[in-house]
């Protein structure tokens, strides 16, 4: 990631609590309790008909592109971009997925080389990787 000390702009507030208010407006919606109890009732081996799940994976790259996010902020655009899979996933996709009126901040861990550098290689296209040794 990058450093996190960098001062926050209004532009980048503003940005963040526009898409924060849309994912919690659509987290807080009636289907989103029977959507919740649907996918509780399958965990629990109950289920009322099939759950349909979609998960775009390495998709989201051409479904919320990079020059669609307005932050300046390096840290925050990676906020921006999951707030907007949330909204693009509610406007487009329509599986039986959940949202949640909350935002889930990642952990950031170095754990290091353990003194054995090794340089990696990203194949065309988010394709494989291999790593030099």
């Amino acid at each position: 990631m990058t450093d996190v000390s960098q001062k926050t702009s209004n532009k980048d507030r503003e940005i963040l609590r526009g898409l924060a208010g849309r994912v919690r407006e659509i987290a807080e919606l009636p289907e989103m309790a029977e959507r919740k109890q649907r996918l509780y009732d399958l965990n629990s081996l109950k289920p009322q008909r099939p759950v349909v799940l979609s998960y775009p994976e390495g998709g989201w790259v051409e479904l919320v592109p990079e020059d669609s996010l307005e932050c300046e902020n390096k840290v925050l655009r990676v906020f921006e971009n999951r707030l907007r899979q949330h909204v693009y996933w509610w406007d487009h996709i329509h599986d039986d997925n959940a949202l949640e009126p909350w935002f889930a901040v990642p952990w950031v861990v170095d754990k290091g080389d353990f003194g054995v550098v090794s340089e990696k290689h990203h194949g065309e296209n988010r394709g494989s990787s291999v790593w030099e040794t």
